[in-house]
């Protein structure tokens, strides 16, 4: 397993988990109707034009041995004001392939790092309230729920996790 920083070529490739990811990760807590309205063409057109920009934020990926992206993780300054030194994990998706070989730990400890490294002093990210085995997960991580819960525009609960760096 390799961890890089994702390049536009993986842009296919990381829509194609993400979308993978949601539908079958998230299907017991969110509306099926949402989730079926999420194309990977659509996903992998924003994540084109994300890692195109010049002003994108850090995604890492995972590849497997055949050098296949199988996961990937995306952060960088948090988008709820929180201030300069405050990062932010905006998701953090393995294809269910490769769940429970412990690729979203590997990509979690590198982006911790790289934030931590550029300057961040804590992080926080957020999670479905209901999912109560990623919610472990961050736990298990280092990562605390902070006490805010709000709304996802799927219609499902969300909760902000946070930790130091």
């Amino acid at each position: 397993m390799e961890i890089r920083q994702a390049v536009t070529a993986d842009a296919q490739r990381i829509g194609e988990v993400h979308v993978r990811n949601w539908q079958v990760g998230l299907a017991e807590y969110m509306d099926p109707s949402y989730l079926e309205g999420i194309t990977a063409h659509a996903v992998t057109m924003q994540w084109l034009r994300s890692l195109a920009s010049p002003i994108h934020a850090d995604t890492l990926v995972a590849e497997n041995d055949d050098g296949h992206v199988v996961g990937l993780i995306d952060f960088g300054h948090n988008r709820n004001e929180l201030g300069f030194e405050v990062a932010e994990v905006y998701g953090l998706y393995v294809d269910p392939d490769y769940w429970n070989r412990g690729i979203d730990a590997e990509l979690l400890s590198a982006a911790q790092l790289h934030l931590a490294e550029t300057g961040f002093r804590s992080a926080i990210l957020w999670t479905l309230t209901e999912n109560d085995r990623r919610r472990r997960f961050y736990e298990d991580h280092g990562w605390r729920w902070d006490g805010v819960n709000e709304w996802h525009k799927a219609g499902a609960e969300v909760v902000r996790y946070s930790r130091e760096l």
